[in-house]
């Protein structure tokens, strides 16, 4: 890339020019899968979950929310 053609970079952090959502849903899908699979968590992890638990809301509320599922869901196995 020839940066001397560019008068001010532009970065995209929050998904407003690139749709950057996908990237996420994949990653949440390829960690959780592999977890709920290993774990023997059921019902297995969809992209639903994605969009209900993480999808719009801040970074950190979401990873909350998604942990909270996980953590929700082992307790509810432990104590069958």
């Amino acid at each position: 890339m020839a940066w001397p053609q560019f008068d001010t970079p532009l970065f995209d952090l929050d998904g407003v020019l690139t749709s950057t959502a996908d990237v996420h849903l994949r990653a949440w899908h390829q960690m959780l899968s592999a977890y709920f699979v290993e774990d023997v968590v059921a019902p297995a992890y969809t992209n639903a979950g994605y969009f209900t638990y993480v999808d719009s809301k801040l970074r950190y509320d979401g990873v909350r929310a998604g942990a909270d599922v996980v953590v929700r869901d082992l307790a509810e196995l432990i104590t069958r």
